[in-house]
């Protein structure tokens, strides 16, 4: 059984009809706090009175744990009972079937109105049965990511499908409506790239596959040169990612099709501080738009002297994907990877909020499909990219995306930026 995420905000004893109602009220309380759909609230809180019924009818009691959370949004619930255990749980999950002369229709029932459902049965020791509803849904063997990402022409909403299995082997077939290796409807990856203002996916025989799917707000240009997409994923603990990613037009222009400038910043250490500093960083990034990026660092650390403190990297690239001018101040690792080679590049330790921050700084060529990435420390030292070429012709947000799947330590924020160079017809 995996571990829940979230705060633990309530425990529920279940031994009779009138406490699984309670424990009904109490995550649909959660859900109302958390801002969702009266449909998907409705849809949760059913499937938590089929599992806390099974428990009372079956188990001859047990409780219901509920954890909330709120970035990334997520309900989850824990139901523990003390009976026989299930002996044929695929069996226990079709609707009819009983033990008790009931309906049959319980634990079915919640596993289609929820977003995830695990069971755990040991014969003689019990049941445990998970319900979770969430905007980062887990597959058994892989994690799912929804994130609103910020863009030069409006916000853009990410969705990023990480699992470990087998791969795919023939991608094109698996898009077919009907196609499936597991006797679904097979209707999964082809609508996924019908309704997504832009999909992509990469599969590997031995590293599982990655789909990235993008929904934007405004048209999309053909035309861009640089493409940027970053992704955060905050610390299993905290509520608030303590790193944080920006973007905007350069030198204060209004050209969207132009220069571009990018910014990722670490506050120090990780919680409510850490997100603190690094919103007004963020702040003080939008705000003085049009400055050099040392200028731009340099500001930002006056503007937060009264915070905890950051770490930052800023980038500034011409509209033609030629050459990018860079600074940054500790620990955040950049570098330009490209089929041949990978380029690090150098900073220099210190803090932004600190006493006379000094940006390191640099400028560098670039070429046609050569990929910049910024990255906290939340995610371990990317190697050996160069030897991925296939990786590495995919789009900024797949890249983003499996990097940070794979690379992701789990002990702290972890933040990650990537800037594509299109490549020549």
């Amino acid at each position: 059984m995996s571990v829940p995420e979230g705060a633990l905000v309530s425990v529920c004893v279940l031994l009779r009809d009138r406490d699984v109602l309670h424990a009904r009220r109490v995550a649909g309380q959660e859900l109302e706090k958390l801002g969702a759909r009266s449909v998907k609230k409705t849809r949760f809180v059913t499937a938590v009175s089929e599992i806390g019924r099974n428990a009372v009818m079956h188990g001859g009691g047990g409780e219901a744990r509920i954890y909330s959370q709120v970035h990334p949004p997520c309900v989850t619930v824990v139901c523990r009972d003390k009976g026989p255990g299930i002996a044929d749980v695929d069996a226990a999950l079709c609707d009819g079937f009983s033990t008790a002369g009931s309906m049959g229709r319980g634990l079915g029932g919640a596993r289609r109105l929820c977003d995830q459902m695990e069971i755990e049965t040991t014969v003689g020791k019990g049941t445990v049965s998970e319900a979770a509803t969430n905007a980062r849904r887990y597959a058994r063997r892989g994690r799912c990511l929804l994130q609103i990402m910020p863009g030069l022409r409006g916000p853009r909403l990410a969705m990023i499908v990480h699992d470990q299995g087998p791969g795919i082997v023939s991608i094109e077939r698996m898009m077919e409506d009907g196609a499936s290796s597991v006797a679904s409807a097979g209707l999964g990856l082809g609508a996924m790239r019908r309704l997504a203002d832009r999909f992509d996916i990469f599969s590997d025989l031995d590293e599982g596959t990655t789909v990235a799917c993008e929904f934007v707000t405004s048209r999309l240009a053909a035309g861009d040169k640089v493409e940027i997409a970053g992704l955060l994923v905050t610390h299993p603990n905290e509520q608030r990612c303590g790193d944080g990613w920006g973007l905007a037009p350069a030198r204060g222009g209004q050209d969207l099709s132009g220069p571009s400038d990018v910014i990722l910043c670490d506050g120090l250490g990780h919680g409510a501080k850490a997100a603190d500093a690094t919103t007004e960083l963020l702040k003080s990034f939008f705000r003085g738009r049009g400055r050099d990026v040392v200028q731009t660092l340099t500001d930002a650390s006056s503007d937060i002297a009264g915070t905890r403190g950051a770490v930052g990297a800023c980038l500034s690239l011409d509209g033609a994907g030629r050459s990018v001018n860079f600074a940054s101040v500790g620990n955040i690792s950049t570098l330009r990877a490209r089929i041949q080679d990978t380029k690090r590049f150098a900073t220099r330790d210190g803090r932004l909020g600190g006493l006379d921050a000094k940006p390191f700084h640099e400028q560098v060529a670039l070429e046609p499909g050569d990929i910049v990435i910024m990255h906290t420390d939340g995610i371990r030292t990317l190697r050996d990219l160069q030897a991925k070429p296939a990786l590495l012709m995919r789009s900024a947000l797949l890249i983003a995306g499996k990097l940070m799947a794979e690379n992701f330590r789990g002990r702290d924020d972890a933040g990650i930026v990537v800037c594509r160079i299109a490549r020549e017809n």
